[in-house]
Formats: C-alpha cells, structure tokens, sequence
C-alpha cells in the first residue's frame, strides 16, 4: 500500500512538471480550417514560431508552459501579423480577430491581466505611424518623393535646399524627438517591471551601446530578469572585431549573376555588409549616409553588399527603384544569410576587411566616414 501511494505521487509529481499551464485560444473570423496560429517568442532574435496550433472547427487552442510572463509575435500560417501577445503562466486567454486581405484586424485578448496590463501601459504604435504619415502630407516631401521616383537628381537637390525641406526636417526632428522621449518615458515609468526592458526590446528596432543609460535605470531585479539580461546582451553584445565571418553567394540585383563575398571581398579592400529592410525606416534613414561614403570611397577600395530581409519581393525591388542602390543587392529569401549572420535586428552593418574580418559592427554616419578615412588614407 505504501508503494502505491508513493507511485501515485511520483506520478502526480511528473505529470505536474510536464503539464502545460498556460493556454491561448484563438477564433479568428476568416481563416478556414487546417490554417496554423503560432507565437515567436520575442527575445531579441529573429526567432521562428515557437508554438503553434491548427485551426479545427473555427479556433486554434495553443497550450505551453510559462514560468514567468513572455511576450510573443502573433504568426498566422508561420507569417507575422505585427501583433504582440503577452502572458503569463496559468492564464487561460482567448485571443478575437478577424483576417481581410491577408491583413489582421479587430484583435482582442480577454482572460489575461498580464495583456491587459501591457496593453494599457503600451506606446500606441498604430497613432504614432498614423501621425507620421499626415506630418508627410505636406508639399515638399510629396514633391521630393516624386523626383526621387522619377530619379531627377537636380530637382531634389533643389527641393532639399529649399526654406519648405528646411522646415519639413525640423518638423521630422520634433516628430523623432518626441517618439524618443515617449519611449524612455514608458521605461522609466516601468522600471520596477519585466514590462520595462520588455518595452525596450519591442520599441526600439535595435539597441546599442546608446540604450545603456537607460538600461541601468532598471532595478537589480528587473536587470537580471529574462527580458533584462536579453536587452543588455543587445546593447553590449560580445565583440565580434577580428573574427572571420562565413562566405556566402547571392544574385545581384543589376545583372543576374551569382557573386560569392569572397570575390567582392578579394577586389577591395573593405566592405560593407548592409543588412536591412524596405520597411525599416532607421534603414532608409542610413542609406544616404552609406551613398555618400560609397561615392566617396568607391574608387579608393570600399564596396557594399546589401541583403533585404524584405518577405515580399516586390516590396524589395520597390525599395530599391526609390533608393536607386549603385551597389550590390540581394534579398535573402530562402538563403539563410540573415541566421547565418545571427542578424537580431535592422540595420545590421558589418565592415570587413579583404579577408573577411570584422573591422567594425553597427558603424554607421559619421562613424563609418571618420574610420573610412583612417583606413584608407
């Protein structure tokens, strides 16, 4: 008798350490059957679905384990919808939604305080970008985008010397500023919480070595929790400077043709790597930084390699007839060149020297123009 009730409780024992405490069911109004939901777990890498659940009979039950509250990226058939969905451990949450398009909408989470606590104390993402597009609607930057289509070089210089570009620029400061201010904003408020270092990670589109102050804001506890220590190994990652990184081939944009890293690289003396995206606006941002280095030192030795993370080509291509790239460009697709990079976030730069050692990782602006100049005096 007493060994079956020490069996029974062993037992009890294993199927409570294997049980799964944490569930998330989802009905999402216009997806049919067999359509898979997943959530990636947000770490601060490119993770893929870490969990996920067939649609049967009009929802999709997802259960897991938590041990302390995570956040995760809401995936429809493995794509990103842009959603973010918080939980902890024993909630059982039922995710609403509905899918137009392709597009997801209406999204409501019930039966999960730890959502709703994220939820309310969250940066409106949605109201920001809203903002941003009326602040573009005004005549120089609609006229500036159409001579950057139209690739009329002089008519932009014009219209970027002009008082109206002057003061659409100031007004942009404001704007970035201000998004800034409301991210430390929402950090410091929390930096009591998970939800402190976890707003960190999902606000900025990467982290350096400038998010340290903020970082040790945070208290001890809330520094060595999960999200703490993953944003500090984001913003002081280990140095990559002197390590070899793996030859790759891609097909350039411009004539089709293979190229190998290790031929760019044995034609120059240095090269950079350019990882990014035609939705990345710090991307976008950067390229006319990089263009005005690479006319600068093109000649002396320095190249470029550009790899989209973009999913859709078309959206690729776009970008690229809008930023007219005179270097090399390739989309990563099913190549793998952003794992093989461990590419966490958008801009990546690597600049590497001929024989494909880091000389510097993230340099960007007048960073990348000063040490470039030292290089290549």
């Amino acid at each position: 008798m007493k060994k079956t009730i020490i069996t029974a409780l062993a037992l009890i024992a294993m199927t409570s350490a294997f049980a799964q405490n944490t569930t998330l069911t989802c009905k999402i109004v216009g997806l049919p059957d067999s359509s898979n939901i997943g959530l990636a777990l947000i770490d601060g890498t490119n993770a893929n679905v870490t969990y996920k659940a067939p649609i049967l009979d009009g929802e999709a039950v997802i259960k897991f384990d938590l041990e302390e509250p995570r956040g995760f990226y809401l995936m429809v058939n493995d794509k990103h919808t842009g959603e973010i969905i918080v939980l902890d451990k024993n909630e059982n949450a039922t995710l609403t939604a509905k899918m137009d398009n392709g597009e997801i909408g209406d999204v409501n989470v019930e039966g999960s305080l730890t959502y709703l606590e994220y939820y309310i104390k969250r940066i409106d993402k949605d109201a920001l970008n809203k903002k941003y597009i009326a602040h573009t609607k005004v005549p120089a930057y609609i006229e500036y985008s159409k001579a950057l289509a139209a690739k009329d070089t002089a008519k932009c210089k014009l219209l970027r010397n002009s008082r109206e570009w002057k003061d659409f620029e100031k007004s942009e400061r404001w704007f970035f500023d201000e998004v800034q201010r409301q991210y430390k904003g929402v950090q410091e408020a929390n930096k009591n919480s998970w939800l402190g270092p976890f707003f960190m990670m999902t606000n900025y589109s990467y982290l350096t070595k400038e998010q340290l102050p903020e970082w040790e804001k945070f208290s001890d506890e809330v520094k060595n929790s999960f999200y703490g220590k993953a944003c500090h190994d984001l913003i002081v990652p280990p140095s990559e400077v002197g390590k070899k990184m793996p030859d790759f081939q891609f097909t350039n944009f411009k004539n089709k043709k293979k190229v190998s890293l290790s031929n760019v690289l044995k034609k120059n003396k240095y090269v950079l790597i350019d990882f990014w995206a035609s939705w990345c606006k710090p991307c976008r941002k950067e390229i006319p930084n990089i263009k005005a280095i690479y006319e600068k030192y093109h000649r002396k030795g320095f190249d470029v390699v550009s790899i989209s993370a973009d999913a859709k080509e078309a959206d690729w291509i776009k970008a690229l007839k809008e930023e007219n790239l005179p270097w090399w460009n390739d989309r990563d697709g099913k190549q793998g060149l952003c794992s093989l990079y461990k590419v966490k976030y958008y801009p990546t730069i690597y600049l590497l020297d001929s024989e494909g050692k880091v000389v510097a990782k993230d340099i960007r602006g007048e960073e990348l123009a000063k040490r470039l100049e030292e290089l290549l005096r």
